[in-house]
C-alpha cells in the first residue's frame, strides 16, 4: 500500500519536480556562464583564477563561513604561487609562496595596508563617514605612526608595561589563593585576565572594562562581529554591544585619567586636532581594543594549553624560569622577616629560550593571520610575471607558509617547542629536535614587514608574565576526561584574529603549587630589554 500511495504521489506532482529540477539546471548553467564570462576580461599577466566549487559564489560563501582560514584552504587546491579569488566586486590575490613576500614588502607604498585605517573605522569602530573621510587626508599618517611611536621601547611603554603587571600578578594571585584550588573554565578565565590587565596598562586604574557589563559586551559583540561586517548580523546583535562600548568610552575620553597611556593620550589628541569629534574619537578606541584583546586571548590560551597539555615540557620550562628569571628576597617587617619570590621579567625575555621558541611554535601553529593589502596602482611583481590590478587586494594566509614542508621541514604539521632556538642552545637542550631553523621572512606571527604589529614587543611581554606567574604557582588540570587535556582540540575558524579561538571550552582544575603561598613581584626591568621575536 506504502508503495502504491508514493507512486500517485509522485504522479500527481511531477509537473512541480520537473519545474524545479528545470529551474536549478538553468540558475545553475547560468551562474557558470557568467563566471566563463567574468573571466573572459582577465588579462592573461593577472593570477590564474581558482575556480570555486558552488559557481560564481562560493568562494563569497566560503569566506563567510570560515574567514581568513578558506584562503589557506583554497591554497591546497592549487600548485600556482600565487592565484585569483573572485569575490564579484573584488578579486583577492592569494600567495603561499615565501619568495614573492620580500617583493609585496618591497611595494609596501603601492600594495599597502594604509586603506584599511579607514575601513576599520567605519566597519568596526562605527565612525561617521564624515569622520571616515578624515583618514583619506594627512590624520592618517599622524595617527599611523603616533601609535608606532608611542608603542615604541622607552619610558611610555615602560609605564604600561608595569601597569599591566601589576594587574596580572592580582589576577593570577587571585586565581592560586583558594586552598583547596577551584574549577575554571580556561577560555573564559583568560579572557577576563587580559581585558583587565591590558585595559589597566593601556587605559589605567579607572578603566572602562572595571564595568563586567562592558566586558560582557564587548565578547557579544566580538561574537557577531564578522556577520556584521558581512551584513548579515540581521538582529543588530553586534550594534547593540558596540552601543554599550561605545557609551562607556564616550564617558571615559570625555575626562582622561592623569595614568592614561601615552598612546591614548596622543591617539585622542591626534583625532580631535584633526577635525573629528568627541563621540567619533572615543569609537575610535572600540577598534584598537578589537586588536589588542582579541589577539591577546587566543595567543596566551594556546600558550597555557600547549605547556600545560605537555607535562615534560611545561617541567623544563618551569626548570628554565625558576633558574634564570626568579629570585627569593627577604624583607623585614615590624622586627620580622618576611619571604617573597621576585620575577625578573628582563630576564624573562632574553634568558628564556625555550619558553621564547615554545611561544612562536604556538604562534605558527595556530595562527590564520590573513596579511592583507590593497592594490593602489596597476602592479607588476616578480619581473612582470603577475599583474595585480588597482582596487583588488593581495592576500598572504599564514598557514599556508607556517605548514609549508618546504620551508620548515617534514615536522611542519606537528609542534616542535625546540624548533626557534639557535643551533648552539638546542644542542644543549634536552630536546633532540630535528626541525630546521627557520628564517625570520617565514614567520609570519605579527604580520610581514613592514607592516609587523606595533604592540608586539607589549602583547609578547604581557603574555610572557602571565605565563611565568601560572607556570609556577599552580598546576591545570582538566576536570574531565580523566584529567587528560585533548590532544587536538577543534578551532572556531570564523572569527575576526590573527589566532584560532578554540571552538570548546575546557573545564580545568586549578591546583595551587607551593609557590603560590609566597608573596610574588615582579621587577620589570625597561623595554628597551626586547623579546627576541623571529619578526623583530
Amino acid at each position: 500500500m506504502a508503495h502504491l500511495f508514493l507512486t500517485d504521489w509522485l504522479h500527481r506532482h511531477d509537473g512541480i519536480f520537473f519545474r524545479l529540477t528545470t529551474s536549478l539546471l538553468v540558475i545553475v548553467s547560468l551562474a557558470y556562464l557568467t563566471e566563463f564570462v567574468r573571466g573572459l576580461g582577465d588579462d592573461p599577466r593577472e593570477p590564474k583564477r581558482l575556480r570555486p566549487r558552488l559557481p560564481l559564489i562560493g568562494h563569497i560563501l566560503g569566506s563567510l563561513r570560515h574567514g581568513p582560514a578558506y584562503y589557506a584552504s583554497t591554497s591546497t587546491r592549487t600548485d600556482e604561487a600565487m592565484y585569483a579569488i573572485d569575490l564579484l566586486n573584488v578579486k583577492m590575490y592569494v600567495t603561499k609562496d615565501i619568495r614573492l613576500l620580500p617583493l609585496i614588502a618591497k611595494a609596501h607604498k603601492i600594495l599597502s595596508f594604509a586603506p584599511f585605517v579607514k575601513v576599520s573605522a567605519e566597519k568596526i569602530a562605527g565612525n561617521s563617514k564624515p569622520a571616515c573621510d578624515l583618514f583619506n587626508g594627512p590624520l592618517l599618517h599622524d595617527y599611523s605612526h603616533s601609535i608606532k611611536m608611542t608603542l615604541s621601547p622607552g619610558r611610555p611603554l615602560d609605564e604600561m608595561n608595569m601597569r599591566t603587571a601589576q594587574s596580572s600578578v592580582l589576577e593570577i594571585e587571585s586565581l592560586a589563593s583558594a586552598e583547596k584550588g577551584k574549577t575554571i573554565l580556561l577560555l573564559e578565565w583568560v579572557r577576563h585576565a587580559v581585558i583587565q590587565a591590558t585595559s589597566h596598562g593601556i587605559f589605567g586604574a579607572e578603566h572602562p572594562f572595571l564595568d563586567l557589563k562592558v566586558e560582557k559586551a564587548f565578547w557579544d559583540w566580538q561574537a557577531h562581529l564578522p556577520a556584521h561586517m558581512a551584513g548579515l548580523d540581521l538582529l543588530g546583535r553586534a550594534d547593540k554591544a558596540r552601543e554599550i562600548i561605545h557609551r562607556s568610552f564616550i564617558k571615559y575620553c570625555s575626562a582622561l585619567p592623569p595614568d592614561v597611556s601615552k598612546v591614548v593620550y596622543e591617539r585622542q589628541h591626534i583625532l580631535r586636532d584633526g577635525g573629528m569629534s568627541l563621540g567619533d574619537a572615543a569609537k575610535q578606541e572600540s577598534s584598537f581594543c578589537v586588536a589588542m584583546f582579541g589577539n591577546t586571548v587566543p595567543t596566551l590560551y594556546w600558550t597555557i594549553y600547549d605547556l600545560f597539555s605537555r607535562p615534560s615540557l611545561l617541567a623544563e620550562v618551569r626548570e628554565e624560569i625558576k633558574r634564570a628569571a626568579v629570585s627569593e628576597v627577604t624583607e623585614k617587617s615590624e622586627g620580622a622577616g618576611a619571604s617573597q619570590f621576585v620575577l625578573d621579567v628582563a630576564a624573562l625575555k632574553t634568558k628564556c629560550p625555550l619558553l621564547l621558541s615554545s611561544f612562536q611554535e604556538v604562534q605558527r601553529t595556530h595562527s590564520i593571520h590573513a596579511n592583507i593589502r590593497k592594490v593602489i596602482t596597476d602592479t607588476l611583481l616578480d619581473d612582470g610575471r603577475y599583474l595585480l590590478r588597482k582596487g583588488n587586494y593581495c592576500l598572504i594566509p599564514s598557514p599556508s607558509v607556517h605548514e609549508s614542508t618546504l620551508i620548515w621541514g617534514e615536522s611542519a604539521a606537528s609542534f616542535d617547542p625546540y624548533r626557534f632556538m639557535t643551533k648552539n642552545v638546542r644542542d644543549r637542550s634536552q630536546g633532540d629536535s630535528k626541525s630546521r631553523i627557520p628564517s625570520p621572512s617565514s614567520f609570519l606571527g605579527w604580520g610581514t614587514p613592514p607592516h609587523l604589529c606595533p604592540a608586539r614587543q607589549y602583547a609578547a611581554t604581557e603574555t610572557f608574565a602571565m605565563v611565568a606567574l601560572l607556570i609556577l604557582q599552580v598546576d591545570l588540570v582538566p576536570s574531565r576526561n580523566d584529567g587528560q587535556w585533548e590532544k587536538h582540540p577543534a578551532a572556531d575558524t570564523g572569527g575576526l584574529v590573527s589566532v584560532f579561538n578554540p571552538k570548546h571550552e575546557v573545564e580545568v582544575e586549578v591546583k595551587p603549587r607551593e609557590a603560590a603561598i609566597r608573596k610574588w613581584t615582579l621587577n620589570m626591568g625597561e623595554s628597551k630589554v626586547r623579546i627576541a621575536l623571529a619578526s623583530g
